[in-house]
């Protein structure tokens, strides 16, 4: 008896998966047919079915892609677009057909709607030239996929926020149609990015970590730790994972230029979060030595001195960590600022005056085009005139502005006091 009933059960499951496969056969979501109704669907231009249109539109274009009627079904996507009112989207559209079908017939209506849209919205008047030139570039010779990036990159350029969506999921739909490209670890550096400047950091974090394990072997890895330790700091508040992850630059990636901004973020989460001023200042003083030709390591060794004065009050120590700038400095950029700050101690802290005219006038004779040399070689005449009572040292600071800088209106103030007092 069980044997018959195992029998007829085997049947009944044959017969079940006969019927399926037929049905199959009669149920295929089928192109030509889905694009038949999406036709139907576009020509009726009902507002109230716009966001079903978009949703079916896309949904064939991810179904569908690289397909028959894929040009037909993004042209009708942009115009759907173009009648709510979403002209970013629009373009967007638009110009992603430019980027994957250079050679149709069609390219120059998409061009014209992209010059109509770019025209009239005026958060692309700084960007016109890089979108316009596009629409003019010979691409037959280069490849779907590079087309596919170079459109990416557009997009990266406009830097547009009402495009950030549009950014992220064409970022996606690169990586699904392109899973062994070689640029997926750059494309998901962005999709990071735009969850960045969405204020989504989550999911930035979560980025770049789902970067940090997919493409260990990228030469961008130390860019995604950098910003993903200066995420969980910033943003996420989880100072110990930032330290640990910047560390990792650091020693993992020393050759990097994001080695150098590790160790400066390192410092500032010493120094604000932590309160660790000497390991700050010994981040800060590493960077510093190891990087001297890095952006950040003038930052570096002024926040060492700020660390001297503000918060350990050593201020000896302070002057000579700011002349120490003075003297490495060979842009003139960053010492007139570092003798106005030992010309600042002098007075207010250390309470010499001497000390802080010199340092003043010392801002002149280095740095004579300084914007602010002549302000402050009248302040050096200010203090030996006011707070030491040397009317000669006054006279003589006075007279050599005059000297440097007749056009100057220090200079008429200069001349009227040594009318006076001569």
């Amino acid at each position: 008896m069980r044997k018959i009933q195992i029998r007829i059960f085997v049947i009944l499951l044959l017969i079940c998966a006969t019927l399926i496969q037929t049905t199959n056969l009669t149920a295929q979501y089928n192109e030509d047919k889905a694009f038949t109704f999406l036709k139907e669907m576009f020509d009726r231009h009902d507002k109230k079915l716009h966001d079903f249109l978009v949703t079916e539109l896309t949904h064939f274009i991810n179904t569908f892609p690289d397909k028959a009627h894929s040009e037909d079904v993004r042209y009708m996507l942009g115009k759907a677009y173009e009648e709510k009112g979403k002209n970013h989207e629009a373009l967007a559209s638009y110009l992603m057909m430019v980027y994957l079908y250079p050679g149709s017939a069609q390219k120059s209506e998409w061009a014209d709607l992209v010059r109509n849209i770019v025209a009239n919205e005026k958060k692309y008047d700084n960007k016109k030239s890089e979108i316009l030139n596009v629409i003019d570039l010979q691409m037959t010779d280069r490849t779907t996929t590079d087309r596919y990036f170079d459109y990416l990159l557009l997009l990266k350029i406009l830097d547009q926020p009402k495009l950030y969506d549009w950014f992220l999921s064409s970022c996606r739909e690169f990586t699904r149609l392109y899973p062994d490209d070689k640029r997926n670890d750059q494309v998901t550096i962005w999709i990071a990015e735009i969850y960045s400047k969405k204020k989504k950091d989550e999911q930035a974090e979560a980025s770049y970590l789902k970067f940090n394990l997919l493409y260990a072997d990228s030469p961008l890895v130390p860019q995604a730790m950098f910003k993903r330790g200066t995420l969980l700091y910033e943003k996420l508040k989880k100072s110990d994972l930032a330290v640990e992850e910047l560390n990792r630059v650091v020693a993992e990636y020393p050759e990097s230029s994001y080695a150098a901004e590790a160790l400066f973020m390192l410092g500032t989460i010493k120094e604000k979060k932590l309160k660790e001023y000497q390991a700050a200042m010994a981040d800060y003083r590493k960077l510093a030595g190891l990087y001297p030709n890095s952006p950040k390591a003038y930052d570096a060794l002024f926040q060492v001195a700020e660390l001297y004065t503000k918060k350990l009050k050593d201020y000896p120590s302070a002057v000579t960590s700011y002349n120490e700038i003075v003297t490495k400095d060979s842009t003139g950029a960053f010492g007139p600022l570092a003798l106005e700050e030992i010309a600042t101690i002098y007075k207010r802290n250390l309470k010499d005056q001497s000390k802080a005219a010199e340092s003043y006038k010392q801002i002149a004779d280095k740095y004579p085009n300084y914007e602010k040399a002549a302000d402050r070689l009248y302040e050096a005449g200010l203090i030996y005139e006011r707070k030491l009572k040397d009317t000669q040292k006054a006279i003589e600071y006075y007279q050599l502005l005059v000297e440097k800088y007749p056009t100057h209106k220090k200079a008429r103030d200069a001349k009227k006091k040594l009318s006076k007092m001569q």
